[in-house]
């Protein structure tokens, strides 16, 4: 008993000892930068403190203008494309900025205060958060560069022109995450390093495949092999090869082989009488 109470007065004395070097050095921090910017904030990747308000104002006002000019550099396949921020109306304001990083530690509220200073103990704290920028010219500003990046894929189809079938093959698509591409441009505009994004351009694979269709090419032919006459009592009606063709549609079917662990798309030919004849 006697060993666990020396012990639990050990903890005390350390305890009392660290809030007292916890408290010493926050009233190191309010009498040495009583009207500058505590210590441990920075704009970007420059430290701040120890700047009063009016040098903080001038200081933030030269980084925005830098932030403003320097363009962003993006990378797709070959092309190196060029984001100037004052063209999508980027903006910080710098009134603003000024008071929220001159006031971090000085809440009013002195348990908030207390909290911030303890966090500018343990780690930094970075301006800014985030900026304004008109996103209707940066989605613009997208749209016109990275367009050409995006095709939807086209499926394997049917052809029949003046009574040969053809199978028109399927062309592949291609993508980009432009929702990741806007994140990363927003990431861009505050940072004072300002590296190349790299934008991967991600294939789609087609629905429907050529070697799907040959199997149906063989049912098709045999529906459309000649015209159909239809009669009555009261009229002689042919129907074209072409017209038959125009009724057949297609659907996918996936099957796994599972050698390779892919999917062949198998295409099912079904054959539809409009109701004009019905």
């Amino acid at each position: 008993l006697l060993i666990v109470r020396k012990t639990a007065q050990k903890i005390v004395v350390v305890v009392l000892w660290i809030l007292t070097a916890v408290f010493l050095i926050l009233g190191i921090f309010n009498l040495i930068f009583a009207d500058k910017v505590y210590p441990n904030i920075y704009f970007g990747t420059k430290p701040l403190w120890g700047y009063n308000q009016s040098k903080l104002s001038e200081i933030l006002e030269n980084e925005i203008n830098q932030l403003s000019n320097e363009p962003i550099e993006i990378i797709i396949e070959d092309k190196n494309i060029s984001l100037k921020p004052s063209d999508i109306e980027f903006t910080l304001d710098k009134k603003k900025l000024t008071k929220e990083i001159y006031a971090y530690g000085r809440d009013k509220n002195v348990l908030d205060s207390l909290e911030q200073q303890l966090n500018l103990i343990i780690a930094s704290q970075r301006f800014p958060k985030s900026s304004h920028y008109n996103i209707n010219k940066l989605d613009t500003f997208i749209s016109d560069n990275f367009s050409q990046f995006q095709k939807e894929p086209l499926n394997a189809t049917f052809s029949y022109n003046k009574g040969k079938l053809e199978i028109i093959p399927e062309q592949i698509g291609k993508i980009i995450d432009t929702a990741k591409l806007t994140e990363e441009i927003e990431k861009q505009l505050i940072s004072q390093n300002r590296n190349p994004i790299k934008i991967v351009v991600e294939t789609v694979e087609p629905k429907v495949k050529t070697t799907g269709l040959e199997q149906a090419k063989v049912d098709v032919e045999k529906y459309i092999k000649s015209p159909i006459e239809l009669k009555s009592n009261i009229f002689l009606e042919t129907i074209s090869q072409e017209k038959i063709f125009s009724w057949l549609f297609f659907y996918a079917r996936r099957n796994q082989i599972i050698s390779d662990k892919k999917y062949e798309l198998a295409v099912e030919s079904t054959f539809n009488l409009p109701d004009e004849i019905i």
